[in-house]
C-alpha cells in the first residue's frame, strides 16, 4: 500500500512539473518555430537580353521560378543565394550556377529563367 501511495504521489509531481514544462515549449515553438514565410535572397540579379536591354529579379523568393523577359545572354547575381539558371522556360533544362557576386555570359544556348536556393 505504501508503494501505491508512493508512485501516485510520483505521478502528481510529474505532472505538475511537466505541464508547465510543455506550455513553455509550446508557446515558444508558436512564437518562433512554425514560420511558414518563405526566405528570400537579398539583392538582385540581373541579365543582359538578346536586345541589350536589362532585366532584374529584386530579392527573390528561394525555390521560386523566375521567367526572364527574354532570353538572357549574361546573368550577374548580386543576391547572397546561388541562382540556378535553365535554358527553358518554367526552370527546365539546367544550363549553369551562379554563385553570389558571380557573372557568366552564355553562348550558344541562352538563360530564360532562375530558381534561388
Amino acid at each position: 500500500m505504501f508503494s501505491l501511495r508512493r508512485t501516485a504521489l510520483r505521478r502528481t509531481a510529474l505532472r505538475r512539473t511537466a505541464r508547465p514544462a510543455l506550455i513553455a515549449a509550446l508557446l515558444l515553438a508558436l512564437t518562433t518555430g512554425f514560420s511558414t514565410e518563405a526566405r528570400a535572397a537579398n539583392g538582385f540579379l540581373t541579365y543582359r537580353m538578346r536586345d541589350g536591354s536589362d532585366g532584374s529579379v529584386v530579392n527573390p523568393v528561394n525555390g521560386n521560378c523566375y521567367v526572364f523577359d527574354d532570353a538572357a545572354t549574361s546573368v550577374t547575381n548580386q543576391t547572397d543565394t546561388t541562382a540556378h539558371v535553365y535554358s527553358g522556360f518554367f526552370c527546365t533544362d539546367f544550363l549553369a550556377d551562379v554563385r553570389p557576386t558571380e557573372s557568366v555570359v552564355f553562348g550558344g544556348t541562352l538563360g530564360h529563367s532562375v530558381i534561388f536556393g
